[in-house]
């Protein structure tokens, strides 16, 4: 689906597959944010990028959100087609090593996961360009360690690709957490990193998972601090320790 001139979604819901993935066409090739999962997604990311006919460019970078499975699970097939990818510096030794902050575990009877050889680390603030465009990195720990949101100026609008940081309902009415059963899930880095994003101005929300958000980013925004406020510091969660499941 084209969402802006030069903005893509490749892979979510629509395409049968619960992860969002965004290609970005710039004049020096394809930008993509996240991966997915595995094989069948990998596909239609291929599929997607060929019907709107960004298969002549190759896929020069990989930017992803965070190391989760779900998002860096097809690195090692783009790391062989010659693509850079990009991770916070908290996490490039998860998706090299294959270890248990990719969080597998929650993915039975998926293949086993891939590590790639070699990854370019990035930290808040730094600055990945790609062609005409400029990928701002804002880090948002919480999630997980190394999530970050990649924030790009595109047609006048702020649009921000927030992974699992930041999510939307249906409608894009409220936002929403992501999952909070992580490994390295820290409660207080996510209020933190929420109470930053609070005020932010921003247009478009592009979230790892579900809906896209396509104006009054802002909102959004605001309003997931507001409900994270109320969910994170009153309801309990659990962390998974993959170490007494499968050791």
């Amino acid at each position: 689906m084209r969402l802006l001139k030069d903005l893509y979604q490749v892979a979510g819901c629509m395409y049968g597959v619960h992860e969002n993935i965004y290609a970005i066409r710039t004049e020096e090739g394809i930008v993509l944010i996240d991966t997915g999962l595995h094989r069948e997604t990998y596909y239609v990311i291929r599929r997607n990028l060929s019907y709107w006919g960004l298969d002549q460019q190759r896929i020069h970078k990989v930017l992803l959100t965070h190391c989760h499975y779900e998002h860096s699970g097809n690195c090692y097939r783009f790391e062989a087609e010659k693509a850079d990818i990009y991770i916070h510096a908290a996490e490039s030794e998860a998706i090299r090593k294959g270890s248990d902050r990719i969080a597998e575990y929650r993915f039975f009877g998926c293949e086993p996961y891939q590590p790639v050889q070699t990854c370019i680390s990035v930290n808040d603030g730094e600055h990945i360009k790609a062609g005409e465009y400029d990928f701002e990195v804002l880090h948002t720990p919480g999630h997980s360690a190394g999530s970050v949101i990649y924030k790009l100026h595109m047609e006048d609008k702020t649009v921000l690709f927030t992974g699992d940081t930041v999510l939307a309902d249906k409608l894009c009415r409220e936002g929403m957490v992501g999952w909070t059963g992580g490994t390295d899930y820290e409660e207080h880095q996510y209020m933190d990193s929420l109470k930053r994003l609070a005020d932010m101005e921003a247009d478009v929300v592009l979230p790892g998972h579900g809906e896209v958000c396509m104006k009054d980013g802002g909102r959004l925004l605001n309003g997931t601090f507001l409900r994270a406020r109320l969910l994170l510091t009153t309801q309990p969660h659990v962390n998974i320790n993959t170490a007494s499941m499968f050791r």
